[in-house]
């Protein structure tokens, strides 16, 4: 038997569609933040093209942060400082390594498919 609905009362779904797009109040902040954020970590196969170009151009930035760390320390080797080559080396691989990472994990979540 069919369950009767109130006449001003809103189907289900509507409900939840509704619930996702108020961004109003910490809650409702919180829940839509969580969705963007495991799509981030973890990727989705079912991700729009318009989620996967966002989210290549978000790893791209970090990809360009590591290329510019490598190149302000690469630079100063020019300039003869009194810090030896293998210490320079050294420091571009401890500061760029999260920024690769996170560019690398970002690619590899974009273009995740199942």
């Amino acid at each position: 038997m069919k369950k009767k609905r109130r006449l001003n009362e809103k189907p289900e779904f509507i409900k939840e569609m509704e619930a996702q797009q108020r961004n109003v109040w910490f809650a409702d902040t919180l829940r839509n933040g969580t969705t963007v954020n495991r799509f981030m970590w973890y990727g989705s196969p079912t991700a729009t093209l318009v989620q996967r170009v966002g989210l290549t151009l978000y790893g791209l930035c970090f990809l360009i942060i590591v290329y510019a760390i490598a190149f302000m320390v690469g630079d100063s080797i020019e300039y003869e400082l009194d810090i030896p080559r293998y210490v320079l080396l050294l420091l571009i691989c401890i500061l760029s390594f999260p920024f690769a990472y996170l560019g690398y994990r970002f690619f590899r979540n974009a273009l995740r498919r199942k």
